[in-house]
């Protein structure tokens, strides 16, 4: 049922949210101190010798948690940050940016965490959701109808854009100098990709996004 796919989808990105912070270096490290004993083949068997040692080292890393929790989100957010990052990360700042003076508006927290499901819902069915966003882009009464991003000056249309990363003839003409627009085929085949389990749908959404 429609409800049943909604609480999957709800629990699958709370794990990823607890996996994503549990995988920082600072709080594995902190957690592994509070381990006692073990050895290299088995580095986790001094929490194993018996119950009592066990519920301890629970308890023990139950606090580092609740310590680092309790330290705010700045941490989460800058942590493993450095200024050869920053200086990367400045060079792309212009094409996702808004133009000198403009405001962007922004949710509340709540509404971040509620995802997308919360305001626009779920496709009626996965398997058509690829249909589902070219329809978006291609057979919309607004579909030819041309705007201006925000981000940069060129006029475009939603089913040009999506044409400009499903199309390979027009793909390889609009790539020029630095741009380079790479077929969805060939991202799904990076290790990134493959490592974060997406989907087809997923990465189309990045490449027009970006």
């Amino acid at each position: 049922s429609l409800e049943e796919y909604e609480r999957l989808v709800a629990r699958e990105w709370e794990l990823v949210s607890k996996q994503a912070a549990l995988g920082r270096a600072e709080v594995q490290r902190r957690m592994a101190e509070e381990i006692p004993g073990g050895c290299w083949d088995s580095p986790l068997s001094g929490m194993l010798e018996d119950e009592e040692t066990g519920d301890s080292c629970g308890r023990r890393i139950a606090d580092v948690l609740r310590g680092y929790a309790a330290e705010g989100d700045d941490k989460a957010v800058t942590a493993g940050s450095s200024s050869s990052t920053v200086e990367k990360a400045s060079g792309y700042n212009s094409k996702f940016s808004m133009e000198e003076g403009e405001e962007a508006i922004y949710g509340a927290l709540e509404e971040f965490h509620g995802g997308l499901i919360q305001r626009v819902g779920l496709p009626s069915k996965l398997e058509d959701l690829r249909q589902g966003m070219e329809g978006e882009h291609c057979s919309r009464t607004d579909s030819e109808e041309p705007f201006t991003p925000p981000n940069y000056s060129n006029p475009t249309t939603p089913k040009a854009e999506w044409q400009a990363v499903t199309e390979a003839e027009l793909r390889r003409r609009l790539s020029q100098g630095d741009r380079v627009i790479r077929s969805l085929e060939e991202l799904m085949e990076e290790e990134r990709v493959k490592t974060a389990r997406l989907r087809a749908e997923e990465v189309l959404a990045l490449l027009l996004y970006t």
